[in-house]
Formats: C-alpha cells, structure tokens, sequence
C-alpha cells in the first residue's frame, strides 16, 4: 500500500525483517549457515521474514546445498527471494523448489514516459529525440536509463542529441550515413581518414558497428515497403541520403560483414 509503517520501513530500506543479502560476497557455506541459524527467530513488526538474495547466481554449489533443506521446508513465516539475472546457472534442485518469475525489458516507449516524468518535475529542458536515443542505450533496463540521463545533465543541463553523443561517442545518422557511402565507393583512403578522425572524437566503434547494422536494417526494410513507420533509427530526411546509393544486396553483404566483426 505503501501507507502503513511496514511499507514505509521496506522503501526507506530499514525494516527488521526485510534482509537483502548480496550473493556475490557472501556465497560461502559458511555464510549461508549463519543465515539458516537466523531463520528460526520470529519476525520483529512484519507477518513474515523476507530474504532478498541477490545475485544468487554466485553462490557456490556447496552453498546451495545448505540452503537447500531450509528451502524444502521453509519455516511458516519465511519468505525467500531469489534474484539473478542468470537462471540458467543456478542448480535445478534450488529452481524446482522456487515459484519463478521472469522481468522482461522495459518497453521504449516506458522508457520514454518515465524520462519525461523525470525532466519535468526537475524542470530540465530536452529535446524529443534525445530521450528517444537513451532509451535505446538503456536496452530495456529503466535504471540504465536514469543513470544515462544523469550523466548526460551533469554535462549539461539542456539534454540534446548533440549532448549524448559527445558524452557516449556516439555519431549522428548524418554521420554513420556518410560512412557507409564512403565504403561503397571503396574509397579506402577516406575511410581511414573518417575512422581516425572518429578515433580522435572517443567513438565507441563497437557501438558504432552495431549502429551501421541498424542503419542498413533500415535501408533494406525501406526498399522493401517504403514504409518510414515500419522505421526503427532513420528518419524521412535520412533515407533520401541513403536509399538511392545503395542496393539490398549490398546492404545485406555490409551487415554479414559487420556481425562478423
């Protein structure tokens, strides 16, 4: 609800009976004993006892065995909760005991409504497509997004395009645009001219091909429907660059390439 003093306890992380533990440095079998010994004690204000593991991938197989009799035959007021972002290393004797529950990625558009919330209540000018950029660099996950958006207004308070990419050595469609038709005029002094020139700016080339992947997804989609919604990264005004310089073959044999590397 969180109106009532045990709710308010949970969120402001001082509640008695709400332990999270991190597996990562305590995954030994001897912390996990010391754990179980603490089990047995009733909760203090709370109807249960609630262990938050984290990370519970790290614990040792050892570990997991002497959790696991506690975890067949839990006391009645014990809850347990086991968080990983890796399930599939965790002993199936430990899963098949557990209710599972999979968090899938924050969908974009999510992303996007949180960040505005954020801006406006901090009172933070920004541009719509820079929001849109950070949600793509979050991959789904809505506290890589804050963490962005923190970076990015440390560097300035005015959130732009601009701004991220010189904060995360990213290139702009522009840019990516002109590489590509650089490398199908096989002009290869121009090209390492532009790559050092990126080099000298910090881009993140592994971000960069994963970029160009996207941009030439694009280009195929395009000559193929000439739809601009199906779009995911380029723009109308980006596709009159792009589209008339280059074939579908190519831009499947540049994306092989490009996985490649």
């Amino acid at each position: 609800c969180n109106e009532c003093p045990n709710c308010k306890a949970i969120t402001q992380g001082d509640h008695p009976d709400v332990i999270e533990i991190d597996a990562a440095s305590n995954n030994g079998v001897n912390e996990v004993r010391d754990l179980i010994d603490k089990v047995k004690y009733a909760p203090i204000n709370a109807k249960y006892k609630v262990y938050i593991i984290d990370e519970v991938h790290m614990m040792t197989p050892e570990a997991f065995n002497a959790l696991l009799k506690t975890l067949e035959e839990p006391p009645a007021h014990i809850v347990f909760i086991l968080a990983t972002t890796e399930p599939h290393k965790i002993l199936p004797t430990i899963i098949s005991r557990c209710q599972r529950f999979d968090f899938k990625r924050v969908d974009e558009h999510d992303i996007i409504s949180g960040l505005e919330y954020v801006l406006k209540e901090e009172n933070v000018e920004y541009d719509e497509e820079s929001l849109e950029i950070i949600s793509k660099l979050a991959d789904g996950g809505m506290r890589d997004a804050l963490s962005i958006l923190e970076q990015c207004l440390a560097y300035d308070r005015h959130l732009t395009v601009e701004n991220i990419n010189k904060v995360y050595g990213l290139l702009a469609n522009d840019e990516k645009i002109r590489l590509i038709k650089l490398l199908l005029t096989k002009d290869m002094k121009n090209v390492l001219k532009t790559l050092d020139h990126m080099m000298s700016l910090s881009i993140d080339l592994k971000r960069l091909t994963k970029d160009l992947i996207d941009v030439l997804k694009d280009v195929i989609i395009f000559k193929n429907t000439q739809d601009l919604s199906l779009l995911f990264v380029l723009h109308k005004s980006d596709i009159q660059q792009i589209i008339p310089y280059i074939l579908v073959e190519e831009a499947f044999e540049m994306i092989d390439i490009f996985m490649d590397a």
